[in-house]
């Protein structure tokens, strides 16, 4: 339970970088609505892009504000994840 707790905490913090991103409200709208931090797990871990923090933080560092690919790219994983 505790590696669960600080990875949705992890995460969480993580997805910060998204924020100025069009649909980010949705996604932390999602990710928080799931507060038990093994179901966040299971949840994340059941996608790719999402199970993969490490390319979701490159991705992030790599990301300029108003980028159509990387707002395509953003806009793909809300789709994999049926948020959009």
């Amino acid at each position: 339970m505790r590696k669960a707790i600080t990875y949705r905490n992890n995460y969480l913090e993580m997805i910060k970088s998204y924020r100025n991103y069009d649909n980010y409200d949705k996604l932390i709208n999602k990710l928080k609505s799931i507060e038990n931090p093994i179901e966040f797990y299971n949840y994340v871990s059941q996608n790719e892009l999402l199970s993969d923090i490490t390319y979701m933080y490159d991705m992030s560092m790599n990301l300029g504000i108003g980028n159509l690919n990387e707002q395509a790219s953003f806009n793909r994983m809300l789709e994999s994840i049926d948020i959009l």
